[in-house]
C-alpha cells in the first residue's frame, strides 16, 4: 500500500499491483503476524497466550480470510509464532477484503477498528483480540 501513498505524494498514476504480486504481499504479512503478536507480548501490549503449545504442535488458530485479488485463506497460530495453525482448532474467522488487508498491515488503520465487519464471528474476534481476557466463554472468544 506504500507504493499508493508514494504515487498520490507526489502526484504519479498507481496502477495497483497484478493478483499474483499482490498475494505474495499479503501472504508475507499473514504469515508474519504470529511473531508480530508474541513481539507485542513481550512488550506488554498483548496479553499473554492462554497457554504455551509447542513448537510444530497446533494451537488456537485464527482464520483469516482476505477476500478479492490476491486473496486467500491463512491459518494464524494465536498461541505461539512456532504453534500450527489448522482448521480444526479455529477459534476465530476475520473476514476482510485484500485492500482493507493491505491498509491494516500497512498501519494505516487501526486494529482496534475493523474496517467492516461481515460476520458476528469477525466482529467479536476483533474485540476479543484486543482484549483477550475479557472476553466471555459464551461469546467464544479466545
Amino acid at each position: 500500500m506504500h507504493a499508493g501513498d508514494i504515487a498520490e505524494a507526489v502526484d504519479y498514476p498507481y496502477v495497483p499491483p497484478a493478483s499474483g504480486h499482490l498475494h505474495q504481499m499479503v501472504d508475507l504479512a499473514a504469515r508474519l503476524l504470529p511473531s508480530a503478536l508474541a513481539d507485542r507480548r513481550r512488550a506488554g501490549l498483548a496479553a499473554p497466550p492462554q497457554r504455551l503449545v509447542e513448537a510444530g504442535a497446533p494451537g488456537r488458530t485464527l482464520h483469516l480470510e482476505v477476500e478479492g485479488n490476491g486473496g486467500g485463506h491463512w491459518y494464524i497460530a494465536l498461541d505461539s509464532p512456532a504453534a500450527l495453525g489448522t482448521p480444526e482448532r479455529t477459534v476465530a474467522h476475520i473476514a476482510l477484503d485484500s485492500a482493507e488487508f493491505c491498509q491494516l498491515a500497512a498501519g494505516h488503520i487501526s486494529p482496534r477498528r475493523p474496517p467492516r465487519a461481515r460476520t458476528a464471528n469477525a466482529t467479536r474476534s476483533a474485540r476479543c483480540s484486543s482484549r483477550p481476557r475479557r472476553c466471555p466463554a459464551s461469546e467464544g472468544g479466545p
